[in-house]
């Protein structure tokens, strides 16, 4: 397992104006995650009076507790900087104290001998490639590379060199986490050589959407800007990349002979949508990493569907900001907008009121078919659950939150079963709105089918033991 490590000389701020302590600092990173950083301090200057470390931590036999602010070191050809609000535990010596600390956002290693990066490199953890086929088994053929662009400039996906062995012993759950490719993007550089304005932001987003994609957490250890010879300018150990191996449902088939249903294509058309690293579509491609996951309990799945939708229906409702003449466009059910087309809706959808109804508002206003689908089901039988019958969508969605936000748990087997299916089907609504919003409508693995589909076309499903099929709702507008 890779890591690396930094020492030298260094400094430590704490929280307490005008105090600082020096000594000898170490780090040590793994692509795993783990970290450890400890400090011997053997001089602390406190509003410029040198103290002893001890006396400083150990005032009246009582211990006195500083946060640390900032960690500096000076290291071989470069230098190290650590920011945010540092917890510790320590140790005291008479001469010193060893402090170990406990939490980092953010490690940032500087080259003082290399200055002109040309390159962004992001270690990803715990990505597999999708497989070309099911019948290859020649692994000494490596993954292909994922391709896409952002703002005209080619990004990659590349696996390491030890893809295969790392890939077999994350699947054997011998392993938590480790790196397994590489994300390469070349920089936007002007005539000078320089970085220009509008470079490639790196944020979890990118890492949220790469798990949704390929079924399990992805994640990110460092980020590295390296020369046009491989060497290191820069390189920022992030928290991003502790995520553990587990497998869940995959977005995209990459057994399809659909050229627009890849990974690259997805997160291109991200990029470029009205949407690309929106914070409220980030939390929700966030809930369906953990959604998606097979070892999620069926209580937590539904628990972030819900808390999706609300985020959805918070974006979308009329505010008292939208005037009556930028209300949202009239109603084309089973024409599916643009991207373009869904963020001129944001804040000018007027809600009926009520958490089912406001679902059933939204899936409307974007184009989908699936209230239409449920209303032909609900015209041929009601669904009896907890002794009453529901005869409509909106009803039984108000019925189901009300399970998860008020009881917390389901112990009924009866109700578990339909309230799987629902989930399934809110899993799948959910899916293919964030598709839409992001640009995307090409085929994708749909929780309902064994079958891939089209984005702006529902699958034959069951329901509640009833197999219904898109064509009856089709044949009954006509």
């Amino acid at each position: 397992m890779r890591s690396h490590l930094y020492e030298g000389k260094g400094k430590v701020e704490f929280s307490e104006k005008g105090c600082i302590g020096y000594g000898y600092i170490k780090a040590i990173f793994t692509e795993s995650g783990i970290f450890k950083i400890e400090c011997i301090l053997d001089q602390i200057i406190e509003k410029s009076v040198k103290i002893n470390p001890r006396s400083y931590f150990l005032r009246d036999n009582h211990l006195h507790y500083s946060p640390c602010k900032l960690i500096s070191l000076d290291v071989e050809n470069g230098e190290c900087l650590c920011e945010g609000i540092l917890l510790y535990t320590l140790k005291l010596e008479d001469n010193y104290v060893h402090l170990i600390f406990l939490n980092v956002d953010k490690f940032h290693y500087k080259s003082r001998m290399y200055d002109r990066p040309e390159k962004l490199h992001v270690s990803l953890t715990n990505f597999i490639f999708p497989e070309n086929s099911v019948f290859n088994s020649d692994k000494d053929t490596p993954p292909n590379n994922i391709e896409f662009s952002y703002k005209n400039l080619k990004c990659s996906v590349q696996p390491i060199d030890e893809y295969y062995e790392i890939q077999n012993k994350l699947k054997n759950h011998e392993i938590p986490r480790a790196v397994t490719a590489m994300m390469e993007y070349k920089l936007p550089l002007n005539q000078e050589g320089n970085i220009e304005s509008g470079e490639f932001k790196f944020s979890d987003f990118i890492l949220y959407l790469l798990s949704i994609v390929v079924g399990n957490k992805v994640g990110a250890a460092w980020i590295e800007r390296i020369d046009n010879t491989g060497n290191i300018v820069i390189r920022d150990h992030i928290k991003w990349g502790n995520h553990c191996y587990q497998e869940g449902f995959p977005l995209i088939n990459p057994l399809l002979n659909d050229s627009t249903a890849n990974i690259g294509n997805i997160v291109r058309l991200s990029f470029e949508s009205h949407f690309s690293f929106d914070k409220r579509i980030k939390i929700i491609l966030k809930n369906l990493m953990t959604i998606g996951l097979h070892d999620t309990q069926l209580e937590n799945k539904l628990d972030l569907i819900i808390r999706s939708f609300d985020i959805l229906i918070k974006m979308f409702e009329k505010t008292n900001k939208a005037n009556n003449n930028n209300n949202s466009k009239a109603i084309c059910i089973g024409k599916i907008l643009t991207d373009h087309e869904i963020h001129d809706k944001i804040g000018k959808i007027k809600m009926p009121g009520g958490w089912g109804n406001n679902i059933i508002t939204i899936v409307r206003e974007l184009g989908f078919l699936d209230a239409d689908l449920m209303d032909t089901l609900f015209k041929k039988f009601h669904l009896l659950i907890d002794k009453k019958s529901y005869d409509n969508w909106g009803a039984l969605l108000n019925y189901i939150r009300g399970c998860i936000m008020h009881e917390g748990f389901l112990d009924d087997l009866v109700k578990i079963r339909i309230i799987e299916d629902i989930t399934r089907h809110l899993h799948d609504i959910l899916f293919r709105i964030i598709l839409v919003i992001l640009g995307y409508k090409s085929t994708y693995n749909s929780p309902l089918s064994l079958e891939p589909v089209l984005v702006d076309r529902l699958p034959q499903i069951e329901l509640f033991g009833k197999r219904i099929a898109l064509k009856k709702v089709e044949s009954s507008k006509k």
